[in-house]
């Protein structure tokens, strides 16, 4: 019989003892580890359990070539170049005329890859679309069925900068769209002119123009975008600026002119507010179905409405500039 040694403190001794006096009385001697009995079922689902790991472990060894595999099988059976008609635009703005689409269209097939497993496609046209100019954000590119979904907010233009023999695009907010124009394709746009600005363009399109003119001139159009007298605005000029260097602006229409004065927002306390000179200006319109007053100068910056004819010594005057030898009259509020 084997032995080991316990110990047992008592009374400051150390006294050895046997396994079986350990045990205590009553202890069977020499008991042995019973065994249990086989059970079916748990080997059953042991070896289910094996079963699923080992096909578990089948998969990802071998996914990695089966995906290889297909990618390739799509690749050499789908694979042929895209027409500019199957990249589409979801909610393409109702602005954008069909020419313009198309162009578009084919500028960003001519990137995409004739492998529709190639996501090297995607990323030349995700960079063309951001790169063009015409595109604000960008929502996703994906692949479809049927081609190349693009799903993006477009910049609209708003109105064309002047600047002498060429004519640029901008937005709302001031930035400028690609292309320059030419006096034939104004006409064609039909959209307000901004001139008179004195600050070159920006160095490429999807850039904002810099200084005070663009932004003043784009706010005024905004606040009288919506008058019965919209369609007799031919331009806004933002050239002159009183002795103070303050903005002085005017709106220019076949024949006539209207001196707005300074930008919205800015009058108080030394002009009318905003909502005066519209309704005097709205006034005009209503008696004499033009805001020129019939081809004159219609002045509403003052503390009347002033009409007078066109003089080329006064228009060489700033706005705001004592002007004691006018010759008009004061029309009724």
């Amino acid at each position: 019989m084997r032995w080991f040694n316990m110990f047992k403190k008592k009374a400051g001794s150390i006294q050895l003892t046997s396994p079986a006096a350990a045990r205590g009385p009553g202890s069977p001697r020499g008991s042995r580890k019973t065994h249990q009995k086989w059970d079916p079922g748990q080997t059953l689902r042991g070896a289910k359990v094996l079963g699923l790991l080992g096909v578990i472990l089948l998969v990802v060894v071998g996914w990695s070539p089966a995906r290889r595999a297909l990618s390739a099988h799509v690749s050499q059976t789908h694979a042929r170049a895209l027409r500019p008609e199957q990249i589409t635009f979801r909610n393409a703005p109702a602005w954008m005329p069909a020419n313009f689409t198309y162009r578009l269209q084919q500028l960003l097939a001519e990137q995409a890859s004739d492998d529709p497993m190639d996501t090297t496609g995607l990323r030349r046209v995700l960079l063309t679309l951001e790169r063009c100019g015409w595109v604000e954000t960008i929502d996703r590119v994906q692949r479809t069925p049927g081609g190349i979904e693009v799903a993006a907010a477009f910049r609209m233009p708003a109105a064309i900068v002047d600047q002498r023999d060429n004519y640029r695009l901008i937005d709302a907010q001031g930035v400028m769209l690609p292309g320059v124009y030419r006096p034939q394709h104004i006409a064609r746009l039909r959209l307000p002119m901004i001139s008179g600005v004195i600050q070159p363009a920006p160095a490429m399109h999807g850039q904002p123009w810099a200084g005070d003119q663009i932004p003043a001139a784009l706010l005024l159009l905004h606040v009288i975008a919506d008058q019965p007298y919209m369609a007799q605005v031919q331009a806004v000029d933002v050239s002159q600026r009183d002795v103070r260097g303050r903005l002085r602006m005017a709106l220019v229409t076949a024949q006539g002119l209207v001196q707005w004065g300074l930008p919205p927002g800015t009058e108080q306390p030394l002009e009318p507010s905003v909502g005066v000179k519209m309704a005097w200006l709205l006034n005009v319109y209503r008696q004499t179905r033009s805001i020129d007053a019939g081809g004159r100068i219609v002045e509403v910056y003052g503390p009347a409405v002033f009409i007078h004819d066109p003089d080329p010594i006064q228009a060489m005057r700033p706005q705001g500039n004592a002007q004691a030898d006018r010759t008009g009259y004061t029309w009724g509020r």
